[in-house]
């Protein structure tokens, strides 16, 4: 009787071994499904975006912060519909020009590639004659606000000018 009790003793530690222990041990090793190298791997790549994203945090915090300030009033982050009209009529009103009218929108559908969304300005101006138009197309290039003329009407005998511009801005993240 011990020696069926022995082989029965065994018989269960081989079951055991094959059933339990060794399905276990295939998840674990080299290339199983809790294989603990590929846990390290991922973990280096996590640490390393980390250091990555800590080092673009202090690149943008050593960054200048009156660079900064230009570049946001280049491309802000707002529509910016009223510093835009009030850029505009500042700028005529030093050329001695009067905006007769002057229509912004916000071009929800046009999204350039790398983000920047779009203000159609459609103006008309006067008072001015072509040469006095020149120099204000040339202040209005030099603005630190960006704009893009898209199409040009004059009208020499009423001295009126038809403007169409996009000017751009960012959407916060």
């Amino acid at each position: 009787m011990p020696v069926i009790a022995v082989l029965v003793a065994l018989g269960y530690a081989a079951a055991a071994y094959f059933l339990v222990i060794l399905p276990r041990l295939r998840q674990v090793s080299a290339g199983g499904e809790f294989d603990v190298k590929s846990v390290e791997d991922q973990l280096t790549t996590e640490t390393a975006y980390a250091g990555s994203v800590a080092k673009a945090v202090k690149d943008y915090q050593a960054v200048n912060p009156a660079l900064k300030e230009k570049v946001f009033l280049a491309m802000p982050a707002e529509k910016g519909i009223p510093e835009v009209l009030a850029a505009l009529e500042d700028l005529s009103a030093r050329h001695g020009m009067v905006i007769v009218s002057l229509d912004a929108v916000v071009d929800e559908k046009t999204v350039l590639p790398s983000g920047e969304k779009v203000v159609s300005i459609a103006m008309n101006l006067t008072g001015a004659e072509y040469k006095t138009f020149k120099v204000y197309l040339a202040d209005l290039q030099r603005s630190l606000r960006i704009f893009d003329l898209q199409s040009l009407v004059f009208a020499p005998k009423t001295g009126s000018f038809n403007l169409s511009l996009k000017a751009y801005y960012l959407e916060p993240l």
